[in-house]
């Protein structure tokens, strides 16, 4: 069963209220070797609060936050993606962190250099349960002793010259992992991994071989072009994950005819000289070929307007028990 924003919502809060919470931050080094930062208790303190204030702010609080899972993301915004897919070895360190069999290593400022930097992983918990968030750390981030960096003394009212590499925090994060999975907080970050780009293609794949089950296109292998860029594939993985259409096994003749008459498409979709199958010449074609396998075209019942939805919510039509019919004479 499919976690839902209350339930990742539940288990942030139960951390975050916790006795005994602490935070411990680890260093993802460029070369893949993740350290722990020695860091003095105060810092860890503000650290902690740092994350669980961010955590607060833009999850807990927020009472129009989405969860969705990564296979059937869609337009919309404001959302939080369930990670549901092959997960890159990237993101080991992840579950590393609070794996006890696992040795630390101390990070070494004068060896391993702030620099050298690519991300932060940052533990918040406590024995029983821990939330991990992982923070890539951009150049802007770390400032150098080549670089001449003044510090304010407030007690003298004046700027003194720092002679020290420094590493700033910010609260923002683009990964958390919970007891209850992995989470997707950027989907833009996540697209940057060419880890992700080859589990991407790896399942759209697999949607394409499902299409060509289907017998429904006179040209498949037009879908399978297009996997290399990753945006479509993206797409393209939906269908054999989410698709309703495909579900809800809908005949072909079905497809078709809906191609040809729906207001919004019709004449931009071609079928062969039989009529039995769909021919896909345009990317335009392409793209609205899997809006239709993904049901992306509705009507409204009320007004008979029809609609291009970028986000939709599925509800479960309820038991006929359940409804309740009044009469009056």
């Amino acid at each position: 069963m499919a976690i839902t924003i209350e339930d990742l919502k539940k288990d942030l809060r139960s951390i975050s209220e916790a006795e005994g919470v602490t935070a411990l931050v680890y260093a993802l080094l460029k070369d893949g070797q993740l350290k722990k930062l020695d860091i003095e208790n105060e810092a860890l303190g503000g650290i902690k609060t740092l994350f669980i204030k961010q955590i607060y702010d833009d999850i807990l609080s927020d009472k129009d936050k989405h969860l969705i899972s990564l296979s059937s993301a869609d337009e919309r915004g404001n959302v939080i993606y369930e990670y549901d897919l092959e997960l890159p070895e990237d993101f080991n360190c992840v579950y590393e962190v609070s794996d006890p069999s696992k040795e630390k290593t101390i990070f070494n400022i004068s060896e391993d250099k702030i620099e050298n930097i690519d991300a932060l992983i940052v533990e918040i918990g406590n024995e029983t349960e821990q939330i991990v968030l992982y923070k890539t750390i951009a150049p802007v981030n770390v400032f150098r002793q080549k670089s001449f960096i003044l510090g304010a003394i407030k007690a003298d009212h004046r700027f003194t010259k720092l002679d020290t590499d420094l590493l700033r925090i910010s609260p923002n994060f683009q990964f958390m992992k919970t007891k209850s999975g992995f989470f997707v907080m950027e989907l833009k970050t996540l697209e940057k991994w060419f880890g992700f780009h080859t589990i991407i293609k790896n399942e759209a794949t697999k949607s394409c071989a499902v299409i060509e089950e289907l017998s429904l296109l006179e040209n498949p292998e037009t879908l399978i072009e297009l996997i290399e860029d990753v945006t479509f594939a993206r797409k393209l993985v939906k269908i054999h994950k989410a698709s309703p259409v495909l579900r809800l096994a809908i005949p072909n003749s079905d497809i078709i005819n809906f191609c040809q008459n729906y207001p919004k498409i019709k004449g931009r979709i071609k079928t062969n000289a039989n009529g039995d199958k769909i021919l896909l010449d345009t990317n335009v074609s392409k793209e609205l070929f899997v809006k239709i396998l993904m049901d992306d075209y509705l009507t409204s019942q009320l007004t008979k307007l029809h609609y291009d939805t970028l986000a939709k919510n599925e509800f479960d039509n309820p038991p006929e028990e359940n409804l309740e019919v009044s009469t009056t004479n």
